[in-house]
């Protein structure tokens, strides 16, 4: 087991192993499951989010409308050749993931209606590409002055003092706006009264 992004890395190290092979090993310990079963699990969740992804290339709406389409505008979009950041995802190292961490400090959930469509899917993108920024950032040789776990730990703490409005109860922040108490409203026929 370990703790912190230090000690995955230092264990990695030690025993001359893939970070991948460190948390299968986890995971086979903490679930009590064997190898087969595990990469199988792997297999069969990579198989649904490569479905998912080719259902939103096609355009495929999700159930309640308001998420959809958006893939196959990025994938035109890409097509003309005529974006900023890049063709390809570098790979990220630990003083990335501090870079990108640091600037997703205090990132509110207020999913609307309390789905996890709007504005979630959308910060998704922008998580990816700050993730991107701070992957060439690392890989230039800038530093996070903080170190990755003092990071984390602080995240954390950011999320320990957030009020619950604000933490995926879908009571606060774009959630609570008229426009997604309408969408929450045509959806399930009527506001949720225990989010008023």
């Amino acid at each position: 087991m370990f703790r912190n992004v230090a000690e995955l890395v230092e264990r990695a190290e030690r025993e001359q192993i893939k970070i991948a092979e460190v948390m299968i090993r986890q995971e086979m310990e903490v679930t009590e499951r064997s190898r087969e079963d595990i990469v199988a699990q792997m297999e069969k969740n990579l198989q649904v989010m490569e479905q998912a992804v080719l259902r939103g290339l096609a355009g495929v709406r999700s159930h309640t409308g308001l998420t959809g389409g958006d893939a196959t505008r990025l994938q035109q979009y890409i097509v003309r050749g005529q974006f900023l950041s890049g063709e390809t995802i570098l790979d990220a190292v630990s003083k990335a993931m501090a870079i990108a961490l640091k600037n997703m400090l205090g990132l509110v959930c207020d999913p609307v209606a309390g789905l996890v469509e709007v504005p979630c899917v959308k910060r998704n993108a922008i998580g990816a590409a700050n993730a991107m920024i701070a992957a060439d950032m690392a890989l230039a040789g800038i530093q996070s002055r903080i170190p990755c776990d003092e990071v984390i730990e602080a995240m954390f703490r950011i999320g320990q003092t957030m009020p619950v409005a604000l933490k995926e109860t879908a009571q606060g922040g774009l959630a609570a706006t008229p426009t997604a108490r309408r969408f929450e409203a045509s959806i399930f026929g009527k506001p949720n009264e225990k989010r008023e």
